[in-house]
């Protein structure tokens, strides 16, 4: 006998083991119900509120600039929304069971509350995951400036050969960062400079190329949003002074980047449109086409 019980306490412990914690865990989904609603619907809210702050920051970042939104952020928010719908219908399930009365006093349904308790369970760390993982250092990313491309039909004239030489040569001076094209119009100005940028572009001397129109009467604002919007940047103020703070700003942000003015006829304060130049910013090259009367 005692041999006997020696051999089957490790069978008896064993199935112990194997019957009474798995019947013990499915009994803790029922006595533990409102715990586990309780924790479920908390982390539903919190994973909730940090989806909308992430869309926020989307929002804010997509108003002042041309931006593309991170794969991973896209991807995340696509999960979240799956994982708060899944939430969501066991929590509404939840809902459902509470509004239903009791039937000649038998309640609560013990199968059903065990069910959803279960379920929420299970998904709890799911969405706790799910708020975990959307902690991003960013959430966008700028869209790099286009600028100005090769002129079609452009023919290089003799003429226009030596000036455009001389002109190239000085953006590659570093010591150069105001050039200055004068002539009378119509004298093709306008696309000697524009040709000019996209072969300083194509063969690297510059990384970015902009251009804005002064016109005979210069309005200081519409040459500061013609500048932006070639940079994709997005003014949110109306004073002149603040915009051109925040455009040198924006400009310095650059490190090649070539400003084309064209169709000047007076003299222009550049600081007062936001253009930086010389030590205030060695990186930018100023392209003046400046009409010039016989």
């Amino acid at each position: 006998m005692a041999f006997l019980r020696l051999v089957t306490d490790p069978i008896v412990s064993k199935v112990s083991e194997l019957l009474v914690e798995p019947t013990l865990r499915q009994i803790k989904y029922v006595f533990n119900y409102s715990d586990n609603i309780r924790n479920l619907e908390e982390e539903v809210g919190k994973l909730t509120d940090k989806k909308q702050r992430v869309e926020h920051a989307v929002e804010e970042a997509v108003r002042r600039n041309p931006v593309e939104v991170e794969a991973d952020v896209q991807r995340w928010l696509t999960k979240v929304n799956n994982v708060i719908e899944d939430a969501g219908k066991i929590l509404l399930r939840h809902e459902d069971k509470a509004k239903k009365r009791c039937f000649m006093g038998l309640c609560p349904n013990l199968i059903r509350r065990h069910q959803i308790s279960r379920k929420a369970s299970k998904a709890l760390p799911i969405v706790v995951g799910a708020r975990e993982e959307g902690n991003f250092d960013r959430v966008c990313y700028r869209i790099p400036p286009q600028g100005i491309g090769a002129v079609k039909g452009f023919e290089a004239f003799e003429s226009r050969k030596l000036a455009a030489d001389e002109i190239m040569n000085a953006l590659k001076d570093a010591d150069v960062n105001l050039i200055g094209v004068c002539g009378m119009g119509g004298v093709g100005k306008t696309t000697l400079v524009k040709q000019i940028a996209a072969q300083a572009k194509e063969k690297g001397i510059v990384k970015l190329v902009v251009m804005a129109t002064v016109t005979q009467k210069p309005n200081l604002k519409n040459v500061q949003q013609q500048i932006a919007d070639w940079l994709g940047y997005k003014f949110d103020v109306d004073s002149v002074d603040v915009r051109a703070a925040r455009l040198s700003e924006r400009i310095k942000r650059e490190e090649e980047i070539l400003i084309i003015l064209d169709d000047i006829w007076a003299a222009i304060k550049l600081e007062e449109v936001g253009i930086p130049y010389g030590p205030d910013h060695k990186g930018s090259k100023n392209l003046l086409a400046i009409l010039q009367y016989p």
